[in-house]
């Protein structure tokens, strides 16, 4: 299901978890799903708590391919924070993380495998909170993000150096 958004220095794009629907000079980075091994909401394992360690490695190893180290430090977050979320909150049995690019938009997608009560959203998380911070860095670190109606896809797009006018 498209999800409308307005992308930086752009008119509006339609994000249908392919960065930009049927936009021809989309190219799919990588897509790698964690299969969980015990129902959502029980303790996570060490195999679901490294998930998040592991999807930066992939995102890094990306972004070198495509020569757009300059994101790194940016996409680190946003990974982190997207993926942790799905792992966390999320409420299928599957959580899998995707990275797309045009010339000029690089995405960062989560998807969570089954909706649950509610969709994602940021929260107001006091001084003393270990978490619920994290929906307010990607917030500010990309240019648009988003959740789909039903809450299983998280996503966030950055614009590359070549759209951002570095």
């Amino acid at each position: 299901m498209p999800i409308a958004v307005s992308a930086p220095h752009a008119g509006t794009i339609c994000h249908s978890g392919r960065l930009v629907s049927g936009c021809p000079d989309t190219v799919e980075g990588f897509a790698a799903s964690l299969h969980r091994s015990r129902p959502p909401g029980d303790p996570l394992t060490e195999r679901e708590l490294s998930w998040p360690c592991r999807m930066r490695r992939l995102a890094r190893t990306q972004l070198l391919w495509w020569d757009v180290e300059e994101l790194t430090e940016t996409v680190d977050v946003l990974v982190s924070e997207l993926v942790t979320n799905a792992v966390q909150h999320g409420h299928g049995t599957t959580v899998t993380t995707r990275l797309s690019r045009t010339a000029t938009y690089l995405c960062v997608e989560v998807v969570t495998g089954a909706g649950g009560p509610g969709r994602p959203c940021p929260r107001i998380a006091g001084p003393e909170d270990e978490g619920g911070r994290g929906l307010f860095l990607v917030n500010a670190l990309s240019d648009t993000w988003g959740v789909s109606s039903d809450g299983t896809l998280t996503w966030c797009v950055l614009a590359t150096s070549a759209g951002d006018g570095r």
